[in-house]
């Protein structure tokens, strides 16, 4: 089973994707502002037990994806595959000066 997490600025989403249908869509508002504390506050809520693949999009920066990926591979014993904006992706050019700006939320597939 994989899992789709999708990590903003104010909560996360996630839903669990077996056979090409999503199962358990679930959101979490964080409590806590430091990404440390938010890592602990998501991987409390999700259950990790038939996990084989993580894909992620973040915007909570470096220091939160770098901590939820330790925590999340040893629970799912999977890597976490982050996505990132791109200027050119699925042959569409993108019309942002800087990718980044642009959700990868929206490319991810």
């Amino acid at each position: 089973m994989k899992l789709l997490i999708d990590f903003g600025n104010s909560r996360c989403k996630w839903a669990s994707l077996e056979n090409q249908s999503l199962l358990d869509a679930n959101a979490y508002i964080y409590k806590s502002e430091d990404p440390i504390d938010r890592v602990r506050e998501i991987v409390e809520q999700i259950c990790f037990d038939s996990i084989r693949e993580i894909h992620a999009v973040s915007v909570l920066g470096d220091i939160f994806d770098k901590e939820f990926s330790v925590y999340a591979n040893k629970l799912a014993k999977s890597s976490t595959k982050f996505h990132v904006s791109q200027l050119n992706s699925f042959g569409l050019k993108l019309a942002y000066t800087n990718p980044q700006s642009y959700g990868a939320d929206r490319y991810a597939t």
